[in-house]
C-alpha cells in the first residue's frame, strides 16, 4: 500500500494500475479506495489469463473509480482449451 501512495502522492500519476495478481481483491479495494479519495482513477494490469480477466472485470465493476480494463489480445492456452466459440477482436473497421 505504501508503494502506491508514494506514487500517487509524490510521483503525482493519475491512472493507478492494480494488478490483481500481486495484490489480491482486499488490498486492491484499499488501494482502490485511496486513489478515489485523492481524486485519481483506476485500471487493472491484466497480462495473463482469462481467469485474471474475469477477476479484473468484477474488481473494476465494484470500484467508483474505473477507468479502463486492459485486455490481453492473444489467446493464450486457457482461452483456446475451454472456447468452443471464442470472441474474435479486430483492429479498425471490417
Amino acid at each position: 500500500m505504501v508503494g502506491f501512495q508514494r506514487l500517487i502522492d509524490e510521483g503525482g500519476i493519475d491512472i493507478v494500475p492494480i494488478d490483481l495478481t500481486r495484490t489480491g481483491f482486499t488490498q486492491a479495494i484499499e488501494i482502490a479506495h485511496y486513489t478515489y479519495s485523492r481524486g485519481r482513477k483506476v485500471c487493472n494490469h491484466n497480462f495473463n489469463t482469462d481467469i485474471n480477466t474475469a477477476a479484473s472485470l468484477h474488481f473494476l465493476c465494484a470500484i467508483e473509480n474505473a477507468r479502463v480494463l486492459e485486455y490481453r489480445v492473444e489467446p493464450g492456452e486457457i482461452s483456446r482449451s475451454l472456447a468452443k466459440d471464442p470472441a474474435l477482436f479486430y483492429v479498425g473497421l471490417r
